[in-house]
């Protein structure tokens, strides 16, 4: 009861509860339990920021701990509820907090610090002989730039490691709404690395394998790509496939293979279908470079386009075979490497 426990990381307290209460099992091969308490965090992380949700409230934190050296599971009353839990072989520490904020320190979203917002379990164990703290992810908001374009991530799961007190991890979640020249429904995967380093790890989350791998080039990251998206350029270019849009110089740039990419009088999909009405040319197994320049309401594209083509929704119309396409909407000449 009113009992004290802290969590560290690379010499540094990742987490420090008190007034925490909850029930243990002990036998001659160790102990085994529960704790329940509603947490304020304070800035312990140099690379993480922990804040309630709603301000006025702290937030709830569930603690597992485990000394037996094999899995173990229980019933523990917790508050009010009686909830079945499973404890991994011990040495294990798991601290679960719900309705959490989780700021990503050095790291910019939509032009302010990227936060991710949800349900974060941190857990700490050993695997192939080192000391693993790892943060699985779910229920998460956050909001992200898709196509230089304010969106939303929601539902997201994923997880992520903490590194000497800094955080790599992967997101995956759905875009909430359609924003400009997007249609809702993609799904969106978020990478992030504070670290300064690169970072190369396996992550067991329940039962699947989270791999993260960030190159000396993703020292510092935070990116966004939509799996199964469609970008619209008005309505006479649509391209779908999974688009990543990065900064490069002055210009938002991305790359991609196998897209398939309509240009004419579309748009291509309406209210979740192809539109029976879209009349142009299809461009299938498309390898596509695009760049994009936003300032304020002006939005300007170039694009260049290879792949094969033919004709949907003109009748008496056929065409098929290799086909290169090259658009320009800036007024000056565009020469970038795009990959």
């Amino acid at each position: 009861k009113d009992g004290k426990l802290k969590m560290k990381s690379g010499g540094k307290d990742l987490i420090s509860l008190t007034e925490i209460n909850g029930f243990f099992e002990m036998s001659s091969e160790g102990i085994y339990g529960a704790l329940g308490v509603v947490a304020k965090f304070g800035d312990k992380i140099p690379g993480l920021e922990i804040t309630p949700v709603d301000e006025t409230k702290g937030i709830a934190v569930t603690v597992q701990m485990n000394t037996v050296n094999e899995e173990v599971s229980g019933d523990f009353k917790l508050g009010e509820a009686t909830e079945s839990l499973t404890f991994g072989a011990g040495p294990y520490l798991r601290v679960d907090v719900k309705g959490a904020s989780l700021g990503l320190k050095e790291l910019q979203s939509n032009g302010s610090g990227a936060k991710l917002s949800g349900d974060f379990a941190f857990e700490q164990s050993i695997e192939q002989s080192k000391e693993i703290t790892k943060i699985v992810a779910s229920g998460v908001t956050a909001s992200v730039e898709v196509n230089g374009d304010e969106g939303s991530l929601i539902g997201g799961e994923g997880a992520m490691i903490v590194t000497d007190g800094r955080v790599a991890g992967s997101l995956e979640g759905k875009l909430e709404v359609g924003v400009s020249d997007l249609e809702a429904g993609g799904t969106l995967v978020l990478r992030f690395n504070n670290t300064g380093s690169a970072v190369n790890e396996e992550l067991s989350v329940g039962e699947k394998s989270v791999s993260l791998s960030f190159s000396d080039s993703e020292k510092s990251l935070f990116s966004v790509s939509l799996l199964g998206g469609s970008v619209e350029i008005g309505d006479v270019v649509t391209i779908e496939g999974d688009v990543t849009f990065t900064s490069q110089g002055d210009y938002k740039v991305f790359g991609g293979e196998n897209m398939t990419l309509f240009v004419g009088d579309g748009p291509l999909n309406k209210d979740g279908k192809r539109n029976p009405d879209a009349r142009g040319l299809m461009i299938s197994d498309a390898t596509i470079g695009l760049v994009k320049d936003v300032k304020g309401d002006d939005v300007k594209y170039a694009l260049k386009a290879e792949g094969q083509v033919s004709v949907i929704g003109i009748s008496g119309l056929s065409l098929s075979g290799p086909i290169s396409i090259s658009y320009n909407g800036f007024d000056k000449v565009i020469n970038e490497a795009v990959a």
